[in-house]
């Protein structure tokens, strides 16, 4: 009888934690309210840093994948002025302890979104932002908003690097950003760096300001 007690509370436990998960929404949304009615939606399901084996195998250096898959999205937008901007990338760390400095390097590819994005944006510049709906843009042209290149930056022990890989304006309620696979090399390190990726999205009212993020968990590498 106490087996079967315990069995029965094992798949009672089981199927609760299984509608549980059905009726949970996706790892990272997350949804918020502006005093005038709007909905500002970010799901930033698959923030993720991935070490690998440096090819040099120097003990120096260091190599991770990061990968991002962001979706923004506006509700009632309606007969409001509303400008918004998103931002993909990471921030990284190096140990106050360590001595000099480690050199990073990520190679990023050639990023093209499909609507939903303020056109002609020139690598490096930021995105500012234009009111939605008023960009008359066509749903089937492509902007290239990064051209494939290389960004590479120095950090000195005890400080942390903001680093934007994607950053644009939408001129529709949603946008999509996916990047899978973007390298990362680390050179000159005594030590670990840490990584930690990131989703931001910047909306502007007529009355207000709302900046909202999402954190993907730090790696070191």
């Amino acid at each position: 009888m106490t087996t079967r007690i315990r069995t029965l509370g094992v798949l009672l436990i089981a199927a609760v934690l299984a509608a549980a998960s059905l009726l949970a929404g996706p790892a990272g949304a997350e949804t918020h309210s502006t005093r005038e009615g709007l909905t500002i939606d970010l799901t930033a399901s698959k923030l993720s840093v991935q070490k690998i084996a440096p090819l040099d195998s120097s003990p120096l250096s260091a190599q991770a994948r990061l990968s991002s898959n962001v979706h923004a999205a506006l509700k009632g937008v309606d007969g409001k002025k509303v400008k918004a901007t998103v931002e993909v990338g990471y921030k990284v760390g190096y140990p106050v302890s360590a001595p000099g400095k480690a050199t990073i390097t990520t190679h990023t590819p050639d990023l093209s979104l499909t609507g939903g994005v303020k056109l002609g944006l020139k690598p490096g510049a930021d995105a500012t932002g234009i009111s939605i709906g008023d960009a008359g843009v066509d749903l089937g042209a492509s902007s290239t908003v990064i051209p494939a290149s290389d960004i590479q930056f120095e950090v000195a022990a005890g400080k942390i690097e903001k680093v934007s890989l994607a950053k644009f304006a939408l001129t529709k309620p949603v946008a999509d950003v996916v990047l899978s696979g973007i390298e990362m090399e680390v050179t000159g390190a005594i030590g670990p760096v840490s990584v930690r990726p990131f989703a931001q999205i910047t909306v502007t009212t007529e009355s207000g300001v709302y900046v909202y993020s999402s954190y993907g968990n730090t790696a070191r590498i």
